[in-house]
């Protein structure tokens, strides 16, 4: 698992629970977010999350980190609302179709250097994430919890509920998905390719994918790379979704819950010294 989010003692936790509850928040959020592609679906989701984790908390047992059960939580509900949404799924297909008929952007708003940087950066974040809803939803999840976040293959197989090899399979074949669709579509990875994220800027405004407020409020933020504390190297397709923002949005649990958090975060901390 990401050091930065491991929640047991001998892998380096501190016993600082309420900083652990609120790093497992954000892990939740951003791995809902990643995997909807919709803030608002994305904050409600880890609320929803959280709710399970309470009704569920007499049944962790102790024989994983308190992340890794939570995240468990997070799978089976994330997986289990897209299959009821199904007709929703985009394939890779339709989605080539659409990134290679467009009108290429050539800045008729006159945009500067820096607001140019800043659109393409949204484009980018958009179209990327948008490429994960092309995969199943088993092997969306797989590739975000392995590519872009980092988690081992022993705890992705136990967070989505399956044995290590069928994990690995999984992530082989997701990321052999998302790797060829921009070999042949996306300039990140094939600089000729039809689909470049500055030309890319008009359809995006058009379609209200990118808020043209941004340019008066945008920030820098932490790209997810830079926000975990280690992460491997990888191929320059997983790259293109690591450089993505860390959204580091402050926990929203409400304080009996947290109580109850913290006091099964505590109970790992004694029977891990």
């Amino acid at each position: 698992m990401p050091i930065l989010f491991k929640t047991d003692k001998k892998d380096g936790m501190n016993c600082n629970t309420d900083n652990e509850i609120e790093k497992i928040w954000k892990m939740v959020y951003n791995l809902s977010l990643n995997f909807l592609h919709d803030e608002t679906l994305a904050e409600d989701a880890t609320q929803e999350i959280f709710a399970k984790a309470n009704s569920a908390k007499e049944s962790f047992r102790h024989e994983s980190s308190l992340g890794t059960w939570i995240y468990r939580i997070a799978y089976n509900y994330l997986v289990d609302q897209k299959k009821k949404k199904s007709k929703e799924q985009i394939s890779f297909e339709l989605f080539e179709q659409d990134v290679n008929n467009y009108s290429p952007f050539e800045n008729e708003m006159g945009l500067s250097k820096d607001e140019m940087k800043i659109y393409v950066e949204q484009v980018k974040i958009g179209c990327t994430k948008a490429m994960l809803q092309c995969l199943s939803p088993e092997e969306r999840f797989a590739f975000i919890l392995g590519n872009i976040f980092d988690f081992s293959s022993k705890d992705g197989a136990v967070i989505c509920g399956t044995t290590e090899e069928a994990y690995r399979q999984r992530l082989s074949r997701a990321s052999r998905k998302i790797k060829n669709f921009m070999k042949l579509n996306c300039g990140l990875l094939s600089p000729d390719a039809t689909c470049q994220c500055r030309k890319r800027i008009g359809v995006a405004l058009e379609r209200e994918r990118i808020n043209p407020d941004m340019l008066l409020h945008h920030t820098e933020s932490t790209s997810i790379r830079n926000y975990l504390a280690s992460m491997n190297e990888i191929d320059e397709a997983a790259e293109a979704f690591r450089s993505n923002p860390f959204i580091n949005k402050p926990a929203k649990i409400d304080k009996p819950l947290k109580e109850k958090l913290n006091q099964l975060a505590e109970a790992g901390c004694s029977l891990s010294i």
